[in-house]
């Protein structure tokens, strides 16, 4: 059994190289993201507890109680005050989430092979941590900003204002055991993910099931969980 992390800026095609690593590695993957949403559905304590803190916000609780996520993340990425009264609310329910999923899907399924997509993943240490080896996608800043704005139909202003609110590419990098460079065709992407992932699986180790233990004893407790995550996390 392996874990290994998938992380990236906004707009530098970590859905891509998911995809591929599911496809084309047949690997299980642990998608923070879709946890992410699943914990704010209407009516889900998350939810109820975003339209307490920031209902007041015109747009941000629809009529029937959704969450309009990107009415929220107008206003959390233009304040980082109220980005973190978003995390409070958040890391928990995605803390559990998360360890929930990643139990199952190496106790239970057994994959030889589990992926973490969890675009704050080095934020985030205590999930850093169980990885084996951690792959990076990125972009040369200009051409983050472009696809930012092409696929979000963002102003050049506020793409430049969600690429600054994460940790800069250069740093992930650095922390990175495997880097992709995500500006040239399809198949460069491909081949370089391929090279990176016989490398990883060559350098396989024996610690991730005893890391993935420590989870396992963190979520037998919510409170411990939530309070693990803000100490370990942010």
């Amino acid at each position: 059994m392996q874990i290994i992390g998938l992380t990236g800026g906004i707009a530098c095609g970590k859905t891509t190289i998911s995809k591929m690593l599911r496809e084309d590695e047949g690997v299980y993957i642990v998608d923070a993201d879709t946890i992410s949403h699943k914990i704010m559905e209407k009516g889900s304590p998350a939810a109820k507890e975003v339209g307490r803190v920031f209902g007041h916000h015109e747009g941000v609780i629809g009529p029937e109680g959704e969450v309009n996520r990107e009415k929220l993340g107008e206003i959390v990425f233009a304040d980082k005050e109220q980005r973190k009264k978003l995390v409070n609310i958040t890391q928990g329910p995605i803390f559990t989430g998360m360890v929930k999923e990643i139990l199952w899907a190496v106790y239970v399924k057994r994959f030889p092979c589990v992926v973490l997509d969890i675009p704050l993943l080095f934020e985030t240490k205590i999930f850093a941590y169980i990885c084996e080896a951690v792959i990076v996608t990125t972009l040369p800043h200009d051409l983050q900003v472009q696809r930012l704005v092409d696929r979000n139909k963002y102003t050049t202003a506020h793409a430049e204002q969600r690429i600054a609110a994460a940790m800069p590419n250069a740093k992930k990098e650095k922390l990175a055991d495997y880097v992709i460079h995500n500006n040239g065709t399809l198949q460069d992407t491909r081949q370089q993910l391929t090279d990176a992932m016989i490398s990883a699986r060559s350098k396989k180790k024996l610690v991730s099931p005893i890391r993935v233990f420590t989870l396992a004893i963190l979520l037998s407790s919510g409170v411990l969980a939530s309070l693990a995550y803000r100490l370990l996390g942010f």
